[in-house]
């Protein structure tokens, strides 16, 4: 078992942060010494990895919350399934936007390489 303080070494979080992923219930039963002190194991651990990569791919807190409710609660492998169906097509949504932004970018970015060289006017569409 290990303090909140070590736990926010080992995973990069900050205090307040561990705690307010408790406080939401994205850890379960918590333990606390006797002085009242939180404990976490190995599992708190991989569970706050999860939810950092999680939030790292663009997932909101409530939907790693319903992912984790799934997980915990041993729920029909088809729940499991359409949520990550869902993820799927949410990621598939956020990579075209990005790649519209890109080709957007690289448009400007060519038109900003003929001003400077004098090569024709900035017309953006």
């Amino acid at each position: 078992m290990i303090t909140i303080g070590k736990l926010a070494q080992v995973t990069n979080l900050t205090n307040v942060t561990i705690r307010h992923y408790e406080k939401m219930g994205l850890l379960n039963n918590v333990q606390r010494s006797k002085g009242g002190y939180r404990q976490y194991s190995s599992s708190d651990i991989e569970r706050l990895q999860f939810i950092d990569n999680a939030k790292k791919i663009g997932l909101s807190l409530e939907e790693i919350k319903n992912i984790l409710h799934i997980q915990d609660n041993n729920l029909s492998s088809q729940l499991v399934k359409d949520e990550v169906e869902n993820q799927i097509n949410l990621v598939n949504h956020k990579i075209k936007s990005l790649q519209s932004l890109k080709s957007a970018l690289e448009e400007m970015n060519q038109l900003c390489d003929r001003c400077e060289t004098g090569r024709g006017e900035a017309e953006v569409e």
